[in-house]
């Protein structure tokens, strides 16, 4: 596996790869649209976002997604980026892999921020359970249904793409920006 601390660093990886089938996987809101754009426009590949395949207002994700259009699309191309939310799980059910897998790895202070929801080593209901009674606390009722999260960490438990990419991106958090002195006299 080759580890990555910067989208230049991923691109320089995947041409010493010569791939032309690329898959970004990674929880909602880590990069991947932007790290796909990115590569897309340094390779001259066309970008594919699951997003783009997903029945919208479902209620869910791997089970709303235009399975027969996507492989249509997928198909009839030589080379691709696609990026989404589980994609191993949604690839799988029809039959494509890319030849090069890219998870991205949101990191702060070179720790993985969600670490402890997706490196499970525990029961799935478990840390479902700890998700739920965190979720509760910022809820004026009980949290019984995390939508996408729950997907999400099953998706980790099951498929552990963390594990099996070719490359990992590590993306660091925003950090705050610290009070500078002359701040505080406004």
């Amino acid at each position: 596996m080759t580890y990555c601390i910067s989208s230049q660093e991923v691109i320089k990886a995947i041409r010493a790869m010569r791939a032309v089938r690329i898959g970004i996987d990674g929880i909602d809101g880590a990069g991947k649209s932007t790290l796909a754009q990115e590569i897309s426009g340094s390779l001259g590949l066309p970008c594919i976002s699951l997003d783009s395949f997903l029945l919208k207002k479902m209620g869910g994700y791997v089970e709303y997604i235009d399975y027969s259009k996507l492989k249509a699309t997928l198909e009839k191309l030589e080379g691709y980026i696609v990026e989404g939310v589980c994609l191993r799980q949604v690839l799988r059910r029809i039959q494509l892999a890319p030849a090069v897998n890219i998870y991205i790895k949101r990191v702060q202070h070179e720790f993985w921020s969600d670490e402890a929801q997706l490196d499970i080593s525990e029961p799935v209901d478990a840390v479902l359970s700890r998700a739920r009674e965190i979720a509760s606390m910022f809820s004026s009722s009980p949290v019984s249904d995390l939508g996408l999260v729950e997907e999400v960490i099953r998706y980790h438990a099951e498929f552990r793409p963390h594990d099996h990419a070719d490359v990992t991106y590590a993306v660091g958090l925003a950090l705050a920006t610290p009070c500078r002195d002359n701040d505080l006299e406004k």
